[in-house]
């Protein structure tokens, strides 16, 4: 019985803990596109490439700059670009690229500076999300807690 007084209360406060966790995710609009302009406004945005063709990665938080907890100003924080190809079965496959970008300072929008290219056909999936949710060890994507996502379709 004391087991139970016990281990009763230690779920609760875990199950509370993982789903506030979760909504801490502050959710945008993520792009593939040509490029960006000065702005950080998506140029040419993309659901359909060419093998080797250059793209880059933005996400849009809308009129909320991007806050991290209660922070106004964090002195840094790190935004992980993931790509992966997607399989038969619509899930993602295999892990193809891990980015990372480093912001000191809240804004509305962010993209990677340096061009991506896909070497092989086929459906991918890119996700950004806060560095510390990516998967370290397994790299089995399929996230559920993430800033924004996009497919992209590469053909020949």
């Amino acid at each position: 019985m004391k087991t139970i007084r016990f281990l009763l209360p230690a779920l609760a406060i875990l199950i509370l803990a993982g789903s506030s966790f979760s909504q801490k995710v502050q959710k945008a609009t993520l792009t593939v596109c040509e490029n960006t302009d000065d702005r950080v406004y998506p140029v040419n945005p993309k659901t359909t490439i060419k093998v080797g063709e250059p793209v880059v990665y933005m996400i849009d938080f809308g009129d909320k700059k991007y806050r991290e907890g209660k922070d106004e100003n964090p002195d840094q924080f790190f935004i992980a670009w993931e790509v992966y190809r997607i399989g038969d079965d619509g899930k993602d496959e295999k892990n193809i690229t891990e980015l990372q970008q480093r912001s000191e300072t809240l804004y509305k929008r962010y993209a990677i500076e340096e061009f991506q290219r896909f070497t092989e056909p086929g459906r991918y999936r890119v996700y950004a999300l806060p560095w510390e949710l990516r998967d370290v060890n397994f790299k089995s994507g399929n996230y559920k807690d993430y800033f924004g996502k996009a497919e992209i379709e590469v053909v020949e």
